[in-house]
């Protein structure tokens, strides 16, 4: 009886060491996926250069890794530096050409860029409108006083100027509703 007793002793030890899975041991300093969790948890806390040091020292310890680099490129990019997203998210892409989110970070930077483009415009196109309607109320200074004097000298009265203006004013009137207000306008404002 003591040997059943010991045997089935040892039998469900056995079974046990079996089933339970083995004891975890902690991740250290070296280990990629030890590094990438550091870098979130210094980012989550305001450290953005020790954020940024233990995402090089993951990919420094894991060189083939896509997502790495790819994670650097987001990192990069949450901080408003394009140029570093842009090289780092192209180091993804050479190391896994089908990495979701290299691809996801260089359409975020080619989007920055398109609107950043369209604002240059923007200006250039709004700098030009300017200095035309400056130059055009300039001569309105020198215009109007010389249609008065005009006027007065031909006819005896500023009404003839007056008159040149109201159907100056109305042409402009009618011209702007036609261009831009009036329905099926070419460029509807």
């Amino acid at each position: 009886m003591p040997v059943t007793r010991a045997a089935s002793c040892v039998l469900v030890v056995g079974l046990l060491a079996t089933v339970l899975p083995a004891p975890a041991f902690a991740q250290t300093a070296g280990d990629p996926y030890f590094e990438f969790l550091m870098a979130r948890r210094l980012e989550s806390q305001g450290d953005q250069a020790g954020a940024l040091a233990a995402l090089q020292r993951a990919a420094a310890t894991d060189p083939k890794s896509a997502s790495i680099r790819a994670e650097i490129a987001a990192f990069q990019l949450r901080r408003n530096r394009r140029e570093d997203a842009e090289k780092a998210a192209n180091e993804a892409l050479a190391l896994d050409a089908e990495n979701v989110d290299a691809h996801r970070v260089l359409a975020v930077v080619v989007v920055v860029l398109s609107r950043a483009v369209r604002v240059v415009k923007a200006h250039a196109e709004a700098a030009a409108v300017l200095g035309f309607s400056a130059a055009i109320a300039a001569y309105g200074g020198f215009f109007i006083p010389k249609s008065y004097g005009t006027s007065i000298s031909m006819t005896g009265g500023p009404e003839g100027a007056l008159y040149v203006f109201i159907f100056f004013y109305v042409t402009c009137i009618a011209m702007t509703w036609w261009y831009y207000a009036r329905r099926n306008a070419e460029m509807p404002c």
